[in-house]
């Protein structure tokens, strides 16, 4: 099948509609916290930062479902845009609900051609997905947030699974563009320093001795967190989102591929000691 046909085109727009989920977002289950898991959750440092970026998506897809012809296309264009507004409001509807602070920075000017930026936005979008995945799994896996809180945030998670295999599919079929590489390197340096901010606020604890002496065992873990755990967790929960992409579908393999590069180094680096629960400093 050729990459960017109408059987293609078909193809993946179905795996984008077909797996479409309603919700009602007046009737979202918000559970009330601790104050410990209140403070942890307000302590996320990318929330300000993915509502931005979730903003200024909805605006470009939005746009451009508008300018779509009808094809085959616009339907799978309509329905993101649909659920990207529908995240953005979600992602508002909890940060008022929990009284997370939130930076209120204008939305960027449309551009003149949507096209491009949208796949490069798209692309920015996987990558800060590629965290979020690795991210949640851990904070379900340590119980770091309730359960029921998770459970909310799994339709985004899943949707931005879905958007990712639309976007790299619809990418592949556009003519290449040298101009592309630039623009996506600096997204590449922009989400590692998202990635970098997320291991500080939480690895750095241990070597800074701030954990408290209650400490959980989901705090402890979180505190030892290092990168090549944190890229371990990213890479696996990748593979259980993505995984049963087959071809002639196209899934991103960037992220994985520079994963699998950056744990082969991370690991033939010295470890530092791991603190334990009776020792969460890490001291001897």
């Amino acid at each position: 099948m050729q990459l960017g046909s109408y059987e293609h085109q078909k193809l993946f727009c179905h795996a984008l509609t077909d797996h479409h989920v309603k919700y009602n977002l007046d009737q979202i289950p918000w559970p009330q916290l601790a104050d410990d898991q209140l403070q942890r959750l307000r302590e996320i440092p990318f929330w300000a930062e993915v509502l931005q970026q979730k903003r200024q998506m909805a605006l470009i897809v939005g746009a451009l479902a508008a300018q779509t012809k009808p094809t085959r296309l616009k339907g799978g264009i309509l329905l993101l845009s649909q659920e990207t507004e529908r995240q953005v409001k979600l992602l508002e509807q909890m940060m008022a609900f929990y009284q997370i602070p939130k930076a209120n920075i204008p939305a960027r000017p449309l551009p003149g051609e949507l096209t491009p930026v949208l796949q490069d936005l798209a692309f920015d979008q996987y990558l800060s997905a590629y965290i979020l995945w690795g991210w949640f799994a851990i904070a379900r896996e340590q119980q770091y947030l309730p359960e029921a809180l998770l459970e909310v945030w799994e339709p985004i998670l899943d949707e931005d699974a879905r958007h990712s295999i639309f976007f790299a599919n619809w990418t592949a079929g556009q003519p290449f563009s040298p101009s592309n590489n630039w623009r996506r390197l600096r997204a590449m340096w922009e989400r590692g320093l998202q990635f970098l901010g997320l291991f500080d606020r939480f690895g750095r604890q241990i070597e800074d001795a701030t954990l408290p002496p209650t400490a959980t065992t989901a705090d402890i873990f979180m505190g030892q967190l290092t990168a090549a755990r944190l890229l371990q967790y990213c890479l696996d929960a990748h593979e259980q989102r993505l995984g049963e992409v087959k071809p002639p579908l196209v899934k991103p393999k960037l992220a994985p591929e520079l994963t699998h590069w950056l744990l082969r180094i991370l690991r033939a680096w010295p470890r530092r000691q791991a603190p334990t629960a009776a020792n969460p400093s890490g001291s001897r």
